[in-house]
């Protein structure tokens, strides 16, 4: 799908932004939808299914294109005979994919709900930082010292935004009628919760972040890695939404 006129590089910087777009549009009507009162795990559970009935139109017209997507008979084969990869390593990298993602976006999800749109997008925006640190880990991808200055900025600025009872002693709220108050941190449960939920969540999208490299690197494709997704977030969804 990558135009002519664009390098790989432009290219994907361009599907990063539009990305970034569309998920904050996304974030939007998150919030409000868990205010007109629909729960995370419903909202969750209702963009899997949509997005899965997509994703597995789509497999069955795309063809595998290499042993790592249809396994060592892949001439030929749609991806829908092989949704989760097409050899043991590539499905164990994909399966963990779908785990890690779905319980991500489910606590992306609550946090959206439980805290104001700014403080949830500012504590989700450390998925990059957080991303850079586990590549250099597992994937061997070198850091410069301006890349570590930055994510140092970022905790700090998460920190100010987030204001962790250890630093900060109040929190201001405004509820359903507009008015502000000043409530003491530790008695604001909801809005403590929702800062762990988006901190967690930007872990574990930075752990899919570096799955999707992992995966990219041995020739996955696109589909199977959101097919694991759709997959293990309509279980995890309709698991906390019944509990």
């Amino acid at each position: 799908f990558q135009p002519s006129c664009f390098s790989t590089e432009t290219y994907a910087l361009s599907l990063i932004l539009l990305s970034a777009i569309l998920s904050s549009i996304m974030g939007i009507f998150l919030k409000e939808a868990s205010s007109a009162g629909i729960p995370s795990t419903e909202l969750m559970f209702l963009r899997t299914v949509f997005q899965g009935s997509i994703v597995v139109t789509s497999m069955t017209r795309w063809e595998s294109k290499n042993p790592a997507q249809g396994g060592s008979n892949y001439h030929n084969k749609a991806l829908i005979y092989s949704p989760f990869g097409g050899n043991t390593k590539v499905v164990r990298l994909v399966i963990l994919r779908g785990i890690v993602g779905s319980f991500g976006f489910i606590l992306v999800f609550y946090a959206i709900a439980s805290l104001p749109l700014g403080d949830a997008v500012t504590l989700l925006s450390l998925n990059p930082i957080l991303t850079l640190i586990l590549a250099h880990l597992f994937l061997g991808e070198k850091m410069t010292y301006l890349q570590i200055f930055a994510a140092v900025m970022s905790v700090v600025g998460a920190a100010f935004i987030s204001q962790p009872t250890f630093l900060f002693h109040s929190v201001t709220v405004i509820d359903e009628n507009g008015v502000s108050s000043t409530l003491l941190q530790n008695q604001n449960t909801s809005y403590n919760l929702g800062c762990y939920a988006a901190l967690c969540g930007s872990c574990c999208g930075a752990g899919v972040i570096t799955l999707l490299r992992a995966t990219g690197k041995i020739g996955v494709h696109t589909l199977q890695l959101l097919f694991s997704w759709v997959t293990f977030g309509i279980i995890v969804s309709f698991s906390f939404g019944v509990a």
